[in-house]
């Protein structure tokens, strides 16, 4: 297990009331499983793939640096929901959301990655071919293609 304290809000661009560390100060303690982590694929509200990383040595177990990767889609339900609400505060319809696993069970989100890498998760691709064609059409002023994306998206997850 790895921990670390968050760092000042001064940092990330938040505000907070002055905590027991200072002003500004986030003191929560993450303790979270070192050398692995959840990537879990966003595509316009819906969770299309998800893969547990695991790195070879060292703490980055991000594909490709070495890492490896396993599928399991529908294994980490909460996660993927949180997940997906990650990518929709941000804005992002296509998003990769790292997230790290914590001992308590829970899940932190790391990062959000709008142009996600999907070298192992190729069965999200249908996926995020469909919602960039149906942006195209959309900003051409073309009709969408009737139920297109949302049978792609159902086809990724099952």
């Amino acid at each position: 297990m790895s921990g670390r304290r968050s760092r000042p809000s001064s940092q990330l661009g938040a505000t907070s009331k002055p905590g027991p560390l200072g002003p500004g100060q986030v003191d929560r303690y993450h303790s979270f499983r070192t050398g692995s982590d959840l990537r879990v694929v966003v595509v316009d509200g819906h969770a299309v793939g998800a893969e547990v990383r695991t790195s070879i040595k060292g703490f980055k177990s991000n594909p490709a640096l070495g890492g490896t990767a396993e599928p399991c889609l529908g294994r980490y339900l909460e996660a993927e929901q949180l997940a997906c609400r990650a990518a929709a505060t941000v804005g992002a319809e296509i998003a990769g959301v790292d997230l790290l696993f914590e001992s308590s069970g829970a899940f932190t989100i790391c990062e959000v990655n709008t142009a996600p890498g999907t070298k192992v998760l190729t069965e999200v691709t249908p996926a995020i071919i469909a919602a960039c064609s149906a942006r195209v059409r959309r900003v051409d002023g073309l009709p969408a293609e009737k139920g297109a994306r949302q049978q792609t998206v159902a086809a990724c997850t099952g």
